[in-house]
């Protein structure tokens, strides 16, 4: 789309819209990272113990 934007303003647009998905998606990355760091296998077996996270089959 941003290759057959006619105008600046149509082109403005799509740099917007890919900026704020890139900002989404590295967000999300972050967070996984995070949740990786914070998910040891004792904090597992912790949350299982409570019924907080299920275990895997």
């Amino acid at each position: 789309m941003l290759k057959k934007a006619q105008s600046d303003v149509e082109c403005d647009r799509y740099l917007s819209i890919l900026q704020q998905e890139y900002a989404r998606e590295m967000m999300f990355l972050n967070e996984m990272k995070n949740s990786q760091t914070l998910l040891t296998p004792e904090n597992a077996k912790v949350l299982q113990n409570f019924n907080l996270l299920k275990q895997s089959k």
